[in-house]
Order: C-alpha cells, then structure tokens, then sequence
C-alpha cells in the first residue's frame, strides 16, 4: 500500500519520517517543511551564527557564503588586503608585492622607483646606439639592463633584439617572424646586430634545437613524463589500452592518446 507524505496538500508518497522526499529534504536543511527554498533568512530555520548575517543556515553554524570562506581560510572574517610593497605607495597588491604600477615599472625597467628608470632608459637607448654602431662582429654584446625571466633583453616591455633587428633589417616581412640568434645566446641578453635576423617560429625552433636552448620534453617545467615514460608507452599500446596506460603514468588518457598519435613528443624514436 502506497503511503502519502503527511504534509497537507502534498500527494508525493512518503520516503521518511512520513515525509515525501521534498518535505524531508527541507526539514533536514532548514530544520522546517514550511521553508520556501529562497535568499534570505528561512522563516522558522535556522539562520547563520555569524553576527549580523541573515542568511539561512547551510552547514557547520554557517550560511553557504560564510561556509565557503571558513572552509577556505579557516576563518569568517574577509582577509586582509594586502598593499604594495614600496614606502607611501597606497595600491593594493597585483605581484612581487608590488601594485600594478610599480610592477609594470620594475618589469620594463629593473627598478621601481621615479627617477631612477629615466635614466636607466636614456643609457638603454644609448647602449643600443652603440652596439648598431659597431663596425664588424666583436661577438655577443650582452644586455646590461632588465631582462625576461627567461633572460632575454627588454626594454619598456619590448624585447631588445626585435628593436635591434628592425634597425638593422627593417620591419618583419610578417607579424609572426621573430628575431632569431645565430649565437644562441639570446636567453643571455645578446643583442649583437651581427647575431640578428628575421626568421619565421619554424626557422627559430630550428636554431633552438641546434643551440641546444629549446625547453621540449623534459627541460618543460609542465612536462609529466620522461623520455623513458613515452617509449614504455609506446610499446605498451599493443598490449593495454590507453585508459590503463594512464593509470599507470597518472596522466590523463588524452595524455596516452597525444603520445601514442605522436601529437606530442613527435621527436623522439
């Protein structure tokens, strides 16, 4: 015999307590079967602890709001914010404990004070006159001022050999060709116009690879798996499928499918 929730009006059958699911999922959140599932504080339920908020109660004393926050810091209250790192500067923080305006600067200049970076600035642009100058090549010249994370020279967020190579070759044949280094030596600041050319991704890889600067396989920081990982894997499809190789390397199974597919680590044998 089918039972009807006891809730008048209700012609749900029962799941508990002679509720139907609604009615007793309501009383279980809410603490009442009379709550309209809507913001604000629940008529007869319970509300949050937290002083001043009149939200209804969704776990552990706190509102949904209030929750999320403590389980994330393991407090109520909004942290601090907090601000730039330079004396008198009343910014909030973007990065390197600097506001976006001091961190800006630091990256096109090396430094973040006023002053200072003019200067910096006018040398740059004189270093970069002298070393077009130079007559014959004398070997790198390295870039004395900021640089990339990467090491490569930079000047008000350009990079120098572009400036360098546009100089002395003129404008790109195309927005995509880079200035390449036949030294190698780019990640050290070299900025020798001798060094410099136009050359499209394809031709500076190429270079990469015979300089032995390129960051594939292993030297990439994101990389998951060895050269020996991608060779066990390969032998390893004509006897498991992709799903427990993955398993195996802790890697997703589009991981699997991109080396078997030579979609990544074409390169290796």
């Amino acid at each position: 015999m089918t039972t009807i929730c006891s809730v008048e009006g209700c012609t749900q059958t029962v799941k508990t307590r002679s509720w139907c699911k609604k009615h007793y999922s309501r009383w279980l959140r809410y603490g009442a079967i009379d709550v309209v599932n809507k913001p604000g504080p629940s008529p007869g339920g319970r509300v949050c602890d937290v002083e001043g908020c009149d939200n209804r109660h969704d776990a552990r004393g706190f509102c949904n709001k209030h929750y999320l926050r403590w389980k994330k810091s393991g407090g109520v209250d909004l942290p601090a914010k907090k601000g730039c790192s330079v004396a008198g500067c009343p910014k909030p923080h973007e990065a390197l404990g600097l506001c976006t305006m001091h961190y800006k600067r630091f990256t096109e200049t090396g430094a973040v004070g006023g002053a200072a970076p003019l200067i910096d600035r006018v040398s740059a642009r004189a270093f970069i006159d002298k070393a077009i100058a130079v007559s014959s090549d004398e070997g790198c010249v390295t870039w004395p001022f900021s640089r990339t994370n990467t090491g490569y020279a930079v000047l008000s967020g350009k990079l120098v050999a572009r400036i360098v190579c546009r100089r002395v070759h003129g404008h790109p044949p195309t927005k995509n060709h880079e200035a390449a280094h036949s030294c190698g030596n780019g990640d050290k600041a070299c900025i020798s116009p001798y060094h410099l050319r136009w050359a499209t991704p394809k031709e500076n890889n190429a270079d990469k690879l015979a300089h032995d600067t390129h960051n594939r396989g292993e030297r990439n920081s994101a990389a998951k798996l060895s050269e020996a990982d991608v060779r066990k894997i390969r032998k390893l499809q004509h006897s498991h499928s992709q799903t427990a190789i993955a398993k195996i390397f802790c890697v997703s199974r589009s991981a699997i499918w991109s080396v078997v597919a030579r979609r990544t680590w074409s390169w290796l044998d």
